[in-house]
């Protein structure tokens, strides 16, 4: 693996600035909630998701660490979605299935 193909990788906690979107997504197109966010998820989602389910406790931080730079455009947010992230897994629990 080539060192400039280390930014494409689904990295748990990649920063909201680090992060590039996948080709076909729109920069100027985030989602302004994480209902929003749930309903037309990033490429990188199911993956993130997967490991989630693996083992809840360990992986639910970094993953509403992910979708609060999504969301709210900054790093270290986590529990300011926190609540919401664990409503969308209730309400989407074969989300990364797909």
């Amino acid at each position: 693996m080539r060192l400039a193909d280390l930014a494409d990788l689904p990295i748990k906690e990649k920063s909201a600035k680090s992060a590039r979107p996948d080709q076909g997504e729109n920069l100027f197109s985030e989602p302004k909630t994480v209902e929003q966010f749930f309903s037309n998820p990033p490429s990188w989602l199911p993956g993130q998701l997967g490991k989630y389910r693996e083992d809840p406790e360990m992986h639910f931080g970094p993953l509403c660490t992910a979708v609060a730079a999504v969301v709210l455009g900054v790093d270290g947010r986590a529990e300011d979605v926190a609540e919401e992230v664990e409503r969308e897994l209730a309400e989407r629990p074969d989300h990364d299935k797909g």
